[in-house]
């Protein structure tokens, strides 16, 4: 079958070559009406335009780059397939680069720019924060956004949650049930996120009069290891803490696994919870208490943005998306107060 153009479509539709073209590349000066049916025409042809006539002609790429880490982390891989789902439905296609350290990172984008055409840059954590990387895509006149940064806000668009209020209300939560032994598992050394969500249990504690006990306040990394060593140690001692929060599901499922190695009890003996809502936090048992984070919609808004970026240039965009908790089975109230209310 030969390739349907758009030339076909404008037969089809009964609309001109000009008002199909506006249709496809989303113009806003189309009737919704006809934008409707010439929609419909294109679905019913199964048209794919194609996106190299089209970087010829606009001297546009269509084509997006993701930096990040490591694409591997599921906090990641869920940005990057919202990302892939909002570029299609652009006509846009999605690239995933990985960020090397610091000091090269100039040099990556410098043979980037030399070998592929780039029409703009998702930044997700902890590359957002990336001094360099910050100053090698804005030397380039390369428009980008960040997902979630917190540092240099006033440079380009980006999208965020409040971190530090999640889990303060994590934090009040476990404090609302009854739980004043609350220890916090911290999460990768240096990331801004990571830093924030301890801020968060430090003024949640503060705010209710709960007591900070500094040999409860823990190393992790955001994942299922440190979260085991850190179980392991908060467990090993004579005085424990009757609620661990975490500063993500990665490391509350180390922990959990940690407490049933000791033979403890969950909920009974130790509320976990954690943050992110991870595909994880439902697949073990108890299933995990969370703070559901948007990472799709991130994922999805962050790149809406961009594309909307490169065909208009516009002013600075922030997008503040919204947390919630997700109650499950791994928390409840400590175990001496519900032997009190029986």
């Amino acid at each position: 079958m030969a390739n349907i153009t758009i030339k076909d479509i404008a037969r089809a539709s009964g609309y001109s070559f000009k008002t199909v073209s506006r249709v496809i590349n989303r113009q806003t000066t189309v009737a919704e009406d006809i934008r409707e049916k010439v929609e419909a025409v294109i679905a019913k042809m199964d048209y794919k335009p194609n996106v190299w006539a089209r970087a010829l002609r606009s001297s546009r790429s269509h084509l997006i780059a993701l930096f990040a880490n490591d694409p591997t982390v599921a906090y990641t891989s869920r940005i990057q397939l919202a990302a892939v789902s909002a570029c299609q439905q652009a006509g846009y296609h999605l690239m995933v680069e990985i960020m090397p350290h610091e000091h090269a990172v100039a040099r990556t984008i410098k043979d980037i720019a030399n070998t592929v055409h780039l029409d703009g840059v998702l930044l997700v954590p902890p590359s957002c924060d990336n001094q360099v990387l910050l100053k090698a895509l804005t030397a380039a006149k390369l428009p980008f956004v960040r997902i979630s940064p917190y540092e240099q806000l006033d440079v380009a668009s980006y999208v965020h949650i409040d971190d530090r209020r999640a889990v303060y209300d994590m934090t009040r939560y476990l404090i609302e049930l009854g739980h004043r032994d609350i220890s916090f598992v911290k999460g990768m050394e240096g990331h801004a996120a990571a830093t924030q969500r301890l801020h968060g249990f430090q003024d949640a504690m503060y705010d209710y009069g709960v007591a900070v006990r500094d040999n409860w306040v823990v190393a992790g990394n955001f994942d299922v290891q440190s979260g085991m060593q850190a179980g392991q140690a908060l467990l090993s001692g004579k005085a424990r803490p009757t609620a661990i929060l975490a500063a993500n599901d990665d490391c509350a499922i180390g922990v959990m696994a940690a407490a049933y190695s000791k033979g403890v009890v969950i909920p009974r003996d130790l509320s976990i919870v954690g943050v992110d809502d991870s595909p994880m936090a439902s697949a073990f048992w108890p299933k995990l208490t969370t703070i559901r984070q948007p990472v799709a919609d991130l994922g999805r808004v962050a790149t809406e943005i961009l594309i909307r970026e490169i065909e208009v240039p516009s002013e600075r965009t922030v997008e503040k998306l919204e947390c919630e908790i997700v109650v499950r089975e791994s928390a409840g109230p400590p175990a001496r107060k519900a032997r009190r209310g029986k």
